[in-house]
């Protein structure tokens, strides 16, 4: 995944806590919307939400490995789990993501979506380019997340440092140059 970014933006991958739940091993193991399959899952989100992530895929296992009346079913459901569990762990370091303060879920991303992408960009009659739509958006972006005082600041000293990086140090030597000439 890094290689998709450039090397000097941070960022951090995050899976939606509402994937990994293990809703398949739960109605796979104690049948749909039963109260046992609703704590299994509670106590396991609970678990993962703490950090315990290796604990959950080894009661998994255990289950897996233990119980000797497992239907087909069950098992595939298991190590279907395990396996995602275990390819997926490193991104699901929920307890860490909560003390930081970061969403766990994909609901705010996708609010954000529907809230700053597909009310600005679809519309009767409306056709962008790449180029328009990635200008509309980052412009729709900054103004949502209300930074655009400070988007135009840096703008505005970035285009005088393109258009007149080369003159600016010379004005600033200009006084002296008139004060000898005067002289």
């Amino acid at each position: 995944m890094h290689e998709l970014f450039p090397r000097n933006i941070a960022f951090m991958m995050i899976l939606d806590q509402n994937g990994p739940i293990g809703w398949k091993v739960a109605n796979s193991l104690y049948g749909e919307n039963t109260r046992e399959g609703k704590k299994w899952v509670y106590d396991h989100l609970m678990a993962i939400l703490q950090g315990r992530v290796g604990r959950v895929i080894g009661g998994m296992k255990q289950i897996l490995n233990k119980r000797k009346k497992l239907k087909s079913g069950q098992k595939k459901a298991l190590r279907e789990t395990i396996k995602y569990f275990e390819n997926h762990r490193q991104w699901m370091r929920y307890d860490e993501y909560l003390a930081s303060g970061y969403p766990i879920g994909s609901g705010v991303v996708e609010s954000t979506c529907g809230h700053t992408v597909k009310k600005r960009m679809e519309g009767t009659g409306r056709r962008w380019s790449i180029k328009g739509a990635e200008s509309t958006l980052l412009l729709r972006s900054v103004y949502t997340s209300n930074d655009w005082d400070a988007y135009w600041e840096n703008h505005r000293q970035q285009e005088q440092k393109r258009q007149y990086g080369k003159i600016l140090p010379l004005l600033a030597c200009s006084d002296d140059f008139s004060k000898n000439k005067a002289a």
